[in-house]
């Protein structure tokens, strides 16, 4: 998958909006954190609970190097992966947003992540010229 984002230049995102709709199937609970329609709020939701399911324009950041190993090795699938290291002091706070997911979710997915979700205002791809660092890493 890296190699065609390297092909391109670009972060391409899963989707081009940053809001859901949850369906009432019963896959999420009515509890306060989700919203009725499509919502910012939705999408942060969805978002950490399953990126692949629940499409958004974010990608998930954390700032701590042993759960970007962990995911970048596919929670230990894969023998080799890649860390992209963004410097966010120098991201454009007109063209880029940081949502802590902990602000807007009472209980996280996972909270060892201290989850990040960025992306562009827009909801378009991200340069790879914003990556200061690529790491590539192996399973010990």
């Amino acid at each position: 998958m890296f190699s065609e984002i390297e092909s391109v230049g670009l972060i391409i995102p899963k989707s081009h909006l940053f809001e859901i709709t949850f369906a009432l199937d019963g896959s999420i609970l009515c509890d306060g954190s989700t919203t009725a329609g499509p919502s910012f709020q939705n999408a942060v939701l969805g978002h950490q609970l399953n990126s692949n399911k629940f499409l958004t324009s974010g990608i998930s950041t954390t700032p701590h190097f042993d759960r970007s190993k962990y995911y970048a090795l596919h929670f230990s699938c894969y023998k080799t992966g890649r860390i992209l290291v963004f410097d966010t002091d120098k991201l454009p706070s007109d063209e880029y947003e940081f949502i802590h997911v902990s602000g807007w979710v009472q209980q996280p997915k996972e909270i060892a992540d201290s989850e990040v979700i960025l992306k562009r205002k827009d909801n378009e791809s991200i340069p790879l010229k914003h990556v200061t660092t690529v790491l590539n890493i192996r399973t010990s």
